[in-house]
């Protein structure tokens, strides 16, 4: 009797080991796939933070130049198959040099900022406001031949009318050109742009908007360059 008991003993200590240890052991192994899922996040997160910080310029909270730059090819290239024009305006704060030297860098990009807030109000949803250097502002119009731009752009010229810096009245100039009348690719249409915005400025007039004519064989180079000039 007293063997019966103790074997009996002995086989339920036995069976209950078997079952806590595999409980434990399901424990164990269960712990790096959620360690694993937490790094997964994190490394989504720090994806998204990387991603955030090349598209999207952290001083406006507008489009970066990186991210005009692949909108804008990606638009070309949809232009193409759908044949319809897509295009490009800079704007400048006129006197932008000496507007920082005056008022300081983070003031600018609060300009900057203030505009693209203006021109979103004034643009379809499908149009592109990005930053594209210190003083300047990129506006892409897709399915845009250059007048019906131009006239998106004197919108835009109107909204900032007001805008102020410091107290002191703003006001930008701007160069237009369109794909594929004055360039084939993404970065001759911009260079375009910023040609008609340069030789513009040539002339000594502020607060105007220029414009690229259509050159023969896409040739835009800066002696290539012909304007209009919309006041």
């Amino acid at each position: 009797m007293e063997l019966t008991v103790s074997f009996w003993l002995l086989a339920t200590t036995f069976a209950f080991g078997v079952v806590l240890g595999t409980a434990l052991a399901a424990v164990v192994l269960r712990r790096p796939t959620k360690n694993a899922d937490y790094e997964q996040r994190a490394e989504q997160t720090d994806t998204s933070a990387r991603e955030e910080a090349l598209f999207v310029d952290a001083d406006t909270g507008l489009a970066s130049r990186r991210y005009v730059e692949m909108f804008l090819t990606s638009e070309i290239s949809r232009s193409r198959r759908i044949g319809k024009p897509v295009s490009v305006a800079v704007f400048d704060l006129d006197g932008s040099r000496a507007l920082t030297e005056r008022v300081g860098k983070d003031a600018v990009s609060a300009t900057l900022a203030e505009m693209g807030q203006r021109f979103r109000s004034r643009l379809r949803d499908y149009d592109v406001i990005g930053r594209y250097s210190e003083g300047r502002l990129i506006v892409i119009l897709p399915e845009s031949a250059t007048d019906q731009a131009v006239e998106a752009v004197e919108r835009l010229h109107d909204s900032v009318e007001s805008l102020k810096i410091r107290g002191e009245p703003v006001t930008v100039s701007t160069g237009v050109a369109t794909c594929p009348d004055h360039a084939s690719d993404a970065e001759g249409l911009i260079n375009s742009a910023h040609h008609a915005l340069n030789i513009g400025r040539a002339s000594g007039s502020d607060n105007r908007i220029y414009c690229c004519q259509v050159t023969e064989a896409h040739n835009t180079t800066l002696n290539q360059v012909y304007l209009d000039k919309a006041a």
